[in-house]
């Protein structure tokens, strides 16, 4: 069997399973699986996509523990294929968010089960076609409130037609060394498209960012994501 890495790697990445996204060419049965925890950020979760033909299971550990570390680093990705019979599998993780709140996301009353020692529950089940490439923005369909607090640093890429993205999360699945704390440096470790740039700031007042309907979002080259302001 071949782990089809390249295949899942950024649709695990954009599919946002916790902000409960639906990817354009993609059909969800899906329900929003974040909690309304009093301030999520630095909140640390894990997920696994694994398909079956045209078909992907999404697993996630949102609700149930923060990805212990060595839980996660003992999974064994073409292990996990074989016992539940995948043909393809991305372990998308760890994930970090930046986000301090939400509004309009609760987990999904689905089955759990274990993943070696992790526990993790059903997310979504996703049709897909095509495959998203970094920095090139997507509509999905989602309703939530993504919740910025006062004095919190925010992080921004700047489009070259005028439109800002704010991360979400970041991600540590390509940089396993990314911090927090080495964010508001991170443009310099881009591979930025020509006239894109990278910025951080405090914000001097809580801020939202409402997704009626619909989001725009996007990756970057770390698999960092972000939504269109």
């Amino acid at each position: 069997m071949t782990i089809k890495r390249n295949q899942y790697k950024l649709i695990a990445a954009l599919t946002l399973v916790s902000a409960a996204v639906i990817l354009p060419g993609c059909k969800a049965q899906i329900a929003s699986v974040l909690r309304p925890y009093i301030d999520i950020r630095g909140y640390r979760y894990c997920e696994i996509l694994f398909s079956y033909g045209d078909v992907a299971e999404v697993w996630g550990t949102q609700g149930l523990s923060r990805c212990p570390a060595d839980e996660w680093s003992e999974l064994n990705p073409t292990s996990l294929m074989e016992q539940f019979g995948a043909d393809g599998i991305f372990m998308n993780g760890p994930r970090y968010w930046v986000i301090n709140g939400s509004s309009g996301a609760k987990l999904p009353e689905s089955e759990t089960r274990l993943h070696g020692e992790l526990e993790m529950r059903k997310l979504a089940t996703l049709n897909f076609g095509g495959t998203p490439q970094s920095y090139n923005p997507m509509t999905v369909e989602r309703t939530t409130i993504w919740i910025f607090r006062e004095g919190n640093e925010i992080y921004e890429l700047s489009a070259p037609d005028g439109n800002v993205y704010v991360m979400q999360s970041y991600s540590q699945a390509v940089d396993s060394g990314v911090r927090e704390t080495d964010l508001s440096s991170l443009g310099g470790r881009l591979d930025l498209p020509d006239g894109w740039t990278f910025s951080s700031h405090i914000v001097k007042q809580d801020f939202e960012m409402v997704a009626d309907g619909e989001a725009v979002v996007l990756t970057d080259n770390l698999q960092n994501t972000y939504q269109r302001r």
